[in-house]
């Protein structure tokens, strides 16, 4: 679906990793991939990192609400 991606986020210091679901309807796949996104390293806590890769997802979902956004930061 247009402007739902997948984007894989590493920690720059650890190494851990984490796909996360993104939804940007006004972006491109290259605009997702040329940008910093919110990534919480469970470590290292809260980092703005660019992607390695990302997909575009075929499979639609909701637009998150608050409390899905809350829960990421928790």
């Amino acid at each position: 679906m247009r402007g739902e991606y997948y984007v894989h986020l590493v920690c720059p210091s650890c190494h851990r990793w984490k796909w996360v679901r993104l939804h940007a309807p006004q972006l491109s796949l290259a605009s997702v991939l040329g940008s910093f996104w919110l990534f919480a390293c469970p470590v290292h806590g809260l980092l703005l990192e660019k992607p390695l890769q990302a997909h575009e997802s075929r499979i639609p979902f909701p637009a998150p609400d608050l409390i899905s956004i809350l829960r990421l930061f928790g």
